[in-house]
């Protein structure tokens, strides 16, 4: 049976997130056989691989997400893929837009 959007759509993204992960972990591994030298894009291919897997496992939880989580939290994968180090001005800015999120809508309830 063909996946299309109409049968499932929660279905077949999981799948292409397993995909991109073992595609992108395979491609490592041939970088690494083929042309250890080429550290940046043997790098990429790992973390890359590393994090649609861990997206790949946790999917279900991931659809629990808010939305306006849900739509930050690829961008934030991608930048810290692309510089690991700004991941130490990220998380401090992640951390403030979570507990100014909590505390509007602690206030809005009250």
């Amino acid at each position: 049976m063909l996946l299309t959007a109409s049968n499932n759509p929660s279905r077949w993204q999981r799948h292409v997130l397993g995909g991109i992960a073992v595609i992108s972990l395979v491609m490592g591994i041939g970088l690494y056989w083929l042309r250890p030298e080429a550290a940046g894009p043997l790098a990429f291919c790992w973390r890359l691989g590393a994090v649609a897997g861990a997206a790949w496992l946790a999917y279900d939880d991931i659809q629990r997400l808010p939305a306006w989580l849900a739509l930050l939290l690829p961008v934030v994968l991608l930048i810290i893929l692309w510089r690991p180090k700004l991941l130490w001005l990220l998380l401090p800015l992640a951390i403030i837009m979570f507990v100014l999120r909590r505390l509007t809508a602690w206030t809005t309830h009250r």
